[in-house]
């Protein structure tokens, strides 16, 4: 099936009583329509796609899901996978270490897990609550996939290390349970889309992943250019709009260190950091 032009095979298989939201060109599409009470989704290029931690799937970007993913053959064990070697490589120890090449954190991530680099200067809620957040989504999370048990304050978080083995295991098969069915069947949209928001910074964009990580990492493994994605809060985030960003105007992260960390979800070359630390040497793991 064609969509604006390109041609999308995990359209195959689905029913016309199931059929998806329809797809329009563009995020900014999207968010118009949703301004008026629609739920259209959009294409979504994958080479957009950054996380919180300034990785992702562009050209000088880079992303551990995909980098397992691309391994041949692909290990059955994850203590065998690029993945484990990221984990046992990257283990920032605050939140203020947790955003590869970036240092200028605010004073308040220094005391933080890991994990807190997830406060972000157009939070609108307190760090507190933003931990608290990503406990609970990350806890039912594991449990819908047959992880249940894992706890990211006692087994680690998926984004770094260090990590137990049981939640480096659940995250690898997880990830090779995807690839295949992405690879045999194709993308189901009865599934859902993945979900994103946008940062706008003049006429250029990325799409911050919000949940569908898994499936984007395996379309990119295999060669796909677009992924189906929802918007999600807060929807557009604006560098322009940036003295108005909540934990800016409060002062709890000074606007400079917000610009810059804004900027370099845009233009951080994790490709680079990732050579530079021998991230996909397997012969060290």
């Amino acid at each position: 099936m064609r969509i604006g032009g390109f041609l999308y095979p995990w359209k195959k298989g689905i029913s016309s009583d199931a059929a998806p939201p329809r797809l329009l060109d563009h995020a900014i599409d999207a968010l118009l329509s949703h301004r008026v009470g629609g739920q259209d989704r959009f294409i979504c290029p994958i080479k957009d796609v950054v996380m919180l931690n300034g990785l992702g799937f562009g050209p000088t970007k880079w992303h551990p899901f995909s980098a397992a993913l691309r391994q041949r053959p692909i290990p059955d064990r994850f203590e065998d996978s690029i993945l484990a070697r990221f984990y046992s490589l990257w283990q920032p120890q605050s939140g203020a270490e947790a955003v590869p090449g970036f240092r200028d954190a605010p004073a308040i991530l220094a005391n933080a897990p890991a994990y807190g680099y997830h406060f972000t200067p157009w939070s609108h809620l307190p760090l507190s609550a933003v931990l608290k957040e990503i406990r609970s989504y990350y806890r039912a999370d594991y449990a819908e996939h047959g992880c249940d048990g894992l706890q990211i304050d006692v087994d680690g978080f998926k984004y770094h290390g260090p990590v137990t083995k049981s939640l480096g295991n659940c995250e690898y098969q997880r990830l090779r349970r995807i690839h295949q069915a992405m690879m045999t069947q194709g993308y189901d949209r009865r599934f859902g889309d993945v979900n994103v928001y946008v940062l706008r910074r003049g006429t250029e964009t990325r799409l911050v992943c919000r949940g569908g990580v898994h499936r984007i990492a395996a379309l990119a493994a295999l060669g796909h250019q677009f992924v189906p994605a929802r918007l999600v809060s807060p929807y557009l985030v604006d560098i322009s709009e940036r003295a108005w960003w909540p934990q800016v105007s409060n002062e709890t992260w000074p606007s400079e260190a917000a610009t810059r960390y804004f900027n370099h979800l845009f233009e951080f070359d994790a490709a680079n950091w990732a050579m530079q630390l021998d991230m996909e040497n397997m012969q060290a793991c």
